[in-house]
């Protein structure tokens, strides 16, 4: 006799077919394979008793066309084909009229065409629990097309009796071995897929990896390899593989001793770099030089020089910032900034002594979060590690209810709108640790941003050093003292009517087209700068907190937007402080050509006065010696504005 039933031979054949079944009371229901059926038609049930299975399709199709069309017979009912009866012999007649031949189904990619044959099993993949016992599989079948064939996987639960389809428990492949791994204090090799495990396996390493591959990386999975000495992530060359590598990682943080992502050094995946003959020291660090994902924008700091204020004086080493606003990590600026945030720090604790510091950075690979682009996938990779700490805050002892709301909070923000370049601080304020070793496992030694100030410092470009090793303190100094330059963007300052006018602007913009045309038509002369093709000129703007176009800049003085108000005040300035081609003054008979200053009567020549680059300089007329040199009061007391970039053309 048989030692497996009746139920386990048709339930095997059906699942070799690509029929898989559910519970359904005492009925396991399936696809009927002998017409087309998007709803369970076919049921299949065990009569202990009896020891055989009853078939049944509640849609009239015959016993032994449902069992011929799985390569089984109507013996196979029984648990012992011996016990056939003549009444069982005879071909059980379908109730009501046959069904039509079977239309093959349409593949999940479509440009295979249709389907053309019976699945094809290529491998199970068994999932046991930490005693052996099995718990889940997978499968991996091929189904032949028209123009190809479809790659598909199946999960399946063991309920104790049958195998069901459906997910199981989050395990590690190769469970056992992983944990006898951890408790000698080998190493683990994490990789992406089954036959990836079983490939490094046969090649002498511990390898384990998560089911149904990347993305599905859960805190369970990383409470397993709890207390591992190193794990090696093992990466496949492409966008999803290395996002699935960095969420390990981070799941792996303070679980296990170390942590390192490796991949290929030929082809895809570990399989591919065995199958050529390498072996598994072979494996290469991933690399750095190029973005993890490809179209990522970043900043590399060969060797620059940043700012950071303070109220305290004498630091040798600067330390993270105890607030956390876009992240958690040493906070630097440009030194304009930089200064506002000492005398802001300074009035915050009671002092006179704003202190500015430069410091050098070397070496650094930051992530350019000004771009919107590569914003919007941190952020979608960042929702990912929220919802994974909030299910590892919920699993805690001694949950803290107040993160878990706080998370809660977090992930309905993300998931609500989309987060704007200089929107950070909304999101990391509360969990500025978590983002920042978010991008740190991905190689990032800091962050670019639009950071929104406080009191009077307004927006501005902030550079997040993840950690302070990475910043040298080179010199300590005060800050200068704050002239007229505007502390706010868009507040009024006085014009001077000697400084040159630049207006930023982008392409397809009314208000840019609207004030160049004021600007032309009280001739006032101007350099336009279009943001969308000069980077660095965006930047400049972002981090003075400007985010809309036009910008008007006027020495100090600048604002956005159309206004014809201020530009009126510009054109007015220019306009009084033009000079006149020809100005006489009677009292000393003075006249003013081309720049040059004489005095009448013309045949007495005296001194003649020439303006040459804003310095008026007097020489006498007969030796042409330099008698003076003065510069007028206006340029004395002019302040110097911020470095911004340079720019060449010219209205």
């Amino acid at each position: 006799m048989s030692s497996t039933t009746s139920f386990d031979r048709i339930n095997a054949a059906l699942e070799d077919a690509g029929r898989f079944g559910r519970r359904s009371g005492a009925w396991t229901l399936y696809n009927c394979p002998t017409h087309e059926d998007s709803d369970p038609s076919l049921g299949l049930v065990y009569n202990p008793a009896k020891q055989r299975s009853i078939l049944r399709c509640f849609t009239g199709c015959a016993d032994h066309e449902v069992l011929a069309a799985i390569g089984l017979g109507v013996p196979d009912l029984f648990d012992d084909a011996r016990r056939l009866t003549s009444r069982h012999a005879a071909p059980y007649r379908a109730r009501g009229s046959s069904s039509p031949r079977p239309v093959p189904p349409t593949p999940r990619d479509a440009s295979l065409g249709a389907r053309t044959g019976q699945p094809r099993i290529a491998a199970r993949y068994y999932y046991r629990l930490p005693d052996g016992t099995p718990a889940g599989r997978v499968t991996r079948a091929y189904i032949p097309h028209e123009k190809g064939t479809e790659r598909v996987f199946w999960q399946h639960r063991w309920d104790g009796r049958t195998w069901a389809r459906g997910g199981f428990p989050a395990l590690l492949y190769r469970l056992p071995e992983v944990i006898a791994a951890v408790r000698d204090g080998r190493t683990i090799h994490l990789v992406e897929g089954e036959k990836d495990a079983d490939n490094a396996a046969q090649a002498g390493l511990t390898a384990t990896c998560n089911a149904m591959g990347a993305g599905k990386f859960r805190v369970q999975h990383a409470d397993q390899l709890a207390g591992a000495g190193r794990v090696v992530i093992v990466t496949d060359r492409d966008q999803a593989g290395r996002r699935h590598a960095v969420t390990i990682a981070e799941l792996l943080r303070g679980r296990v001793g170390s942590v390192e992502i490796v991949e290929a050094a030929v082809g895809k995946d570990i399989s591919d770099h065995l199958a050529a003959g390498l072996k598994p020291e072979e494996l290469v660090p991933l690399r750095s030089a190029s973005p993890l994902v490809e179209g990522w924008s970043e900043v590399q700091l060969g060797s620059a020089t940043l700012w950071h204020g303070s109220a305290t004086s004498g630091i040798q080493r600067i330390e993270k910032a105890e607030e956390d606003t876009v992240g958690s990590g040493v906070y630097l600026a440009q030194e304009h900034i930089a200064a506002g945030y000492a005398r802001h720090r300074a009035r915050q604790v009671g002092t006179d002594t704003p202190v500015l510091y430069s410091v050098s950075v070397r070496d650094a690979r930051l992530i350019d979060l000004t771009d919107q682009t590569t914003l919007d996938q941190v952020m979608a990779g960042f929702r990912q590690v929220l919802a994974a700490e909030k299910d590892l805050a919920e699993r805690a002892e001694r949950p803290s209810w107040i993160r878990i709301n706080n998370l809660r909070d977090l992930r309905e923000i993300l998931h609500r709108d989309q987060i704007r370049v200089g929107e950070l601080k909304r999101i990391t304020q509360r969990c500025g640790e978590l983002f920042s070793g978010h991008l740190r496992t991905q190689g990032y030694a800091g962050l670019l941003t639009v950071e929104g100030g406080e009191a009077d410092i307004g927006n501005h470009l902030t550079y997040l050093l993840f950690d302070p090793a990475e910043v040298t303190v080179t010199g300590e100094s005060q800050p200068p003292h704050p002239n007229n330059t505007p502390a706010r963007k868009d507040e009024l300052a006085m014009p001077d009517p000697y400084d040159p006018i630049t207006v930023y602007t982008k392409p397809d913009c009314p208000q840019c087209a609207a004030t160049k045309r004021s600007l032309e038509r009280l001739g006032v002369d101007y350099t336009e700068v279009d943001v969308s093709t000069d980077i660095d000129a965006r930047r400049w703007l972002l981090g003075m907190g400007y985010t809309t176009a036009p910008v008007v800049f006027a020495g100090d003085s600048h604002f956005a937007g159309f206004r014809p108000d201020r530009l009126a005040a510009l054109g007015q300035s220019h306009t009084d402080h033009r000079p006149n081609p020809v100005s006489a003054q009677p009292e000393s008979s003075w006249h003013i050509d081309n720049g040059v200053i004489t005095t009448a009567p013309l045949e007495e020549p005296a001194d003649t006065w020439r303006v040459d680059n804003g310095v008026i300089t007097a020489a006498d007329a007969t030796h042409r010696q330099p008698a003076i040199s003065a510069r007028p009061p206006t340029w004395a007391a002019r302040p110097m504005s911020p470095a911004r970039p340079t720019h060449a053309r010219r209205r």
